[in-house]
């Protein structure tokens, strides 16, 4: 995977996709205790953070070593930007429309044509 600023080039990802944090919403004050497990307070930015993980004994993340990490309030977990950016969308146009119009002297003919490239 080739990055470029804010794009990435990456098998499996359309040219000029963009690769950037995903946000989820915002911390509400019900969530404070969560908030606090990663460095916010209600009223932050909440990221949807792919590198965290949540089991029975509460978030954790694997470090570069692949050991496991938890993320308690002693030990909050700070976004790590080569593990939490993620695709987002991209600057390419998904469809294609036509509209083709043909006028003879006496008959006007209209035909239209419609294709949609699909993408995620």
């Amino acid at each position: 995977m080739q990055k470029k600023g804010d794009m990435v080039f990456k098998v499996g990802e359309g040219v000029g996709s963009f690769y950037r944090y995903k946000v989820l919403g915002i911390w509400q004050y019900s969530e404070k205790e969560t908030a606090a497990l990663f460095g916010c307070e209600p009223g932050d930015i909440k990221l949807d953070l792919p590198s965290v993980k949540k089991d029975g004994n509460g978030y954790y993340y694997m470090n570069p070593e692949g050991e496991r990490v938890d993320i308690t309030a002693e030990n909050p977990y700070g976004v790590r930007a080569d593990y939490d950016r993620q695709v987002i969308g991209r600057n390419t146009r998904t469809g294609h429309w036509a509209l083709r119009i043909i006028s003879d002297t006496k008959i006007l003919i209209c035909l239209s044509s419609f294709m949609h490239v699909g993408g995620k």
